[in-house]
Formats: structure tokens, C-alpha cells, sequence
């Protein structure tokens, strides 16, 4: 037996937890590899998507010996007809204590399966923890049903604050909240002590240090050259992108919370660049902020919104649509928010934060307004919407009348839909 152990989650474990912690203490016994994951998914005839955890121990693990045994897990559980296809994606968890420089072999970054047209990116750090956290998605009918429980997911009706509370594992669990306090720091909110804040100090986001923009850069970069050959640059700040032979990837979109300062660029007085003409929006800080940038046919279009939640005030540029095609490729990036009290907004519906990619192929599009919001939703075929206001004078209002499907003030978000 290897000196880690698999561990198979039903991602259901957000308004299931008793079975699953039995699963996850179960686990941690000497047993083969196959036997826990078979056996819980015998046990669940619903059973929506599972989770599977390497814990590497001692840190003797290399992300390709770890991402070799999850495709033979996979694999097997395939042939077994427990499953009818898989992806895997993985997240890394940085070597030493918070703070410290990543290396190159435990840095923040991805591998995913292009051909099944998904990406996800999610990161987890441990203050005093080291090893690499693998994480598959297993995928049914092509929709990612849920996602890995780094914090917790509000699509899933529980109440968070309870549930945290449940949480007794014996040892140090991988996933956390991200808190963004400022351009310099981070706080990382440990699942299992949800009153105790670990901080991250970085000398800026500037180099090895930058926690997220080598992330947006790696997965640009991926799903770009998936298609065409082109080029992501970071400099001074400023994301650009050259080689504009981009096919159909079709939407970038980064929206940010009130208190998330990672990009340079998101800072007052900085100005956010993309693409060769070098358009221009400067982000005035008031609240909830968004950037949409579209790519079809080698023409780039930006979608530019500041939000102020607390004066119900919004400034806002028209967004063409001409990109909105079915068929188009769209890739979305998510910041979730997180705000100066520790909460989020809205409270019922962003339970979580950090960095979320998703790539998919549009397959609808309707129209929802309501008031003065005008609203498109793309539906894409891994499963969730992306919902593009392109016109509010009142988005506060327009939205909480909206009801539903439509929450919160954000201009661009992309919401996972659970089957």
C-alpha cells in the first residue's frame, strides 16, 4: 500500500455530511485502494458526482505518479460501469508554511482533459501542510454535476454555518476558504476552526509571488492554444493578448468582491488592458466591479461595470452581442467576493471564494429583463450559466425583483447548475 491514502467523497457531502465523514474516517484504515470509492458508490444509486482526495502524508508523491493512479482509479471504475466518463483536474497545495515562495513542482496550477471541454482551477493551502491535492470531477452527461468542496458550495441548500461546526476530522482537512483582505495579503479560513484566520503576507503580486494572475495566464494560455496559437502577456499590471488568431474562444470574464485586491490591475487608479488595440477601462473601486471581454473572428469587445451596492448606483458601458453564438466556445473566469466583515455577497449564494475556470460550448441563449436589467444567459453544455447585464441604472433593485435565477449586483457571473 502506498503512503497515501484515496479517498472517495459523494459531492452531495454539502447537504449530506454524515455519510461522507464516515467514508473519510473509513479511509484513513489500511485498505485497497478500490474498495472504499466501490463500495460508496454501490451504496449511492443517485449518486451525482464523486470526489477523490489523494492525501499525500509524507509528501512523497509527485503530481504525475498521483495523476497516474487517479486515471487507473478512473479507469477501473469505468470498466466496472460505475461510472460513465471522467475528468480529472488538479489543484496544488503550496510547499511549507503560508507565505513561504511556491516551488516549481508544488505550484498553483492545473492539468485538465481538453477533450471533455472543461477547465477548473481551484487552490488549497494549509498552514504547516505540503503535498499535492488531487481532484477529479466525474462528469455525467457531459455536466459537471458539483464541485470539489474547498469551502461551501451555496447551490447546495444547508446551512454553512452549522455544517462547519459539524466538522470534527481528526487531522488537518485540505480544503479552505479564501479571504482577499488586501493587495498584500490573505487570509485563509480553516474549515474545520472557522473562527481562526490564517494570514499570507507576499511581497506584492508581482513575480513568483503573484497568487492568481499566473493562474489566469496558464489557463488563458491552455485554452487558447486548444484553439489557435496565441499568446498571453502580464506586464505592469496589465493582461494582454497577442497572436489574434483566436477562433471561437469566445468569452473572458473576471468579475471581483469588494475587498479583493489581487490583480494590479484591479487597483484604484490602475487600468485593466486586453488585447493588441489595448483598451482601457480604469476600474473605480465602489463596491462590486466586472470585466467582460469577447473574442470572435479575431475582434475583441469589453464589456466595462463598477457597481456600488450600498447607493444602488451603477455606471455601465453597452456590451455588443454579436459574439453570443450558439456553438461559440466561452470561457469563464470567477473571482468570487468576499467582504470586509468576513461575509459574502449575497450571503445565500456565494458560501465561497477563490478562483473558478470553467470552458464550455454555448448551447443557449435567452434574454431576461426586468425593470432597466437586461440580461443574457448562456447556457453552456459542462452545465452552468453565465448571466451578462449589459445595461442597469438601477441594478440593485432590477435584480432583487428579478428573484430566482438572477442574484446579487454582480454584472458577470457564471452559476453552476446542480442536477
Amino acid at each position: 500500500m502506498p503512503p497515501f491514502n484515496i479517498v472517495a467523497f459523494n459531492s452531495s457531502i454539502l447537504s449530506t455530511y454524515a455519510p461522507a465523514l464516515q467514508l473519510f474516517r473509513s479511509a484513513q484504515a489500511e485498505k485497497q485502494m478500490h474498495e472504499p470509492i466501490a463500495t460508496y458508490l454501490d451504496c449511492h444509486n443517485k449518486l451525482h458526482g464523486t470526489i477523490i482526495v489523494i492525501r499525500d502524508q509524507k509528501n512523497n508523491i509527485t503530481v504525475e505518479m498521483a495523476l497516474a493512479i487517479l486515471q487507473d482509479e478512473m479507469n477501473t471504475l469505468l470498466q466496472k460501469g460505475k461510472i460513465q466518463s471522467s475528468a480529472i483536474f488538479y489543484h496544488s497545495c503550496f510547499t511549507g508554511q503560508p507565505g513561504d515562495t511556491p516551488t516549481s513542482a508544488n505550484n498553483a496550477t492545473f492539468v485538465a482533459h481538453e477533450d471533455y471541454n472543461a477547465i477548473s482551477l481551484l487552490y488549497a493551502t494549509q498552514q504547516g501542510q505540503t503535498g499535492t491535492i488531487i481532484c477529479p470531477y466525474i462528469i455525467k452527461d457531459n455536466i459537471i454535476r458539483h464541485q470539489p468542496i474547498h469551502g461551501f458550495d451555496s447551490a447546495s441548500p444547508f446551512d454553512a454555518e452549522a455544517a462547519e461546526k459539524e466538522i470534527t476530522f481528526d487531522e488537518p482537512i485540505e480544503y479552505t476558504d479564501f479571504e482577499i483582505r488586501n493587495e498584500y495579503e490573505i487570509g485563509i479560513r480553516n474549515i474545520e476552526k472557522p473562527d481562526q484566520i490564517y494570514n499570507m503576507e507576499w511581497e506584492g503580486f508581482i513575480g513568483a509571488k503573484n497568487f492568481a494572475l499566473p493562474a489566469i495566464k496558464s489557463i488563458l494560455n491552455k485554452a487558447i492554444s486548444a484553439t489557435k496559437n496565441a499568446t498571453i502577456t502580464y506586464i505592469n499590471g496589465k493582461i494582454g493578448v497577442s497572436s489574434l488568431d483566436l477562433g471561437p474562444i469566445t468569452i473572458v470574464g473576471i468579475h471581483v468582491g469588494k475587498s479583493f485586491y489581487a490583480y494590479p490591475a484591479m487597483r484604484p487608479s490602475h487600468t485593466f488592458e486586453v488585447t493588441t488595440d489595448y483598451i482601457e477601462e480604469t476600474f473605480q473601486r465602489r463596491g462590486t466591479e466586472a470585466l467582460i471581454a469577447a473574442s470572435i473572428n479575431n475582434k475583441i469587445l469589453i464589456n466595462f461595470l463598477a457597481t456600488d451596492y450600498l447607493k444602488h448606483h451603477s455606471t455601465y458601458r453597452s456590451v455588443k452581442t454579436n459574439w453570443m453564438k450558439i456553438g461559440a466556445l466561452a470561457l469563464f473566469i470567477d473571482v468570487r467576493p468576499v467582504f470586509e466583515d468576513n461575509t459574502f455577497w449575497p450571503e445565500d449564494n456565494y458560501g465561497d471564494c477563490g478562483l473558478h475556470q470553467f470552458m464550455g460550448t454555448i448551447i443557449n441563449i435567452k434574454t431576461v429583463a426586468v425593470l432597466d436589467v437586461k440580461a443574457y444567459v448562456i447556457t453552456t453544455n459542462i452545465g452552468f450559466e453565465l448571466d451578462i447585464f449589459v445595461s442597469a441604472e438601477n441594478v440593485m433593485d432590477g435584480l432583487l425583483q428579478a428573484g430566482g435565477h438572477i442574484r446579487g449586483v454582480i454584472c458577470f457571473h457564471g452559476e453552476i447548475i446542480f442536477g
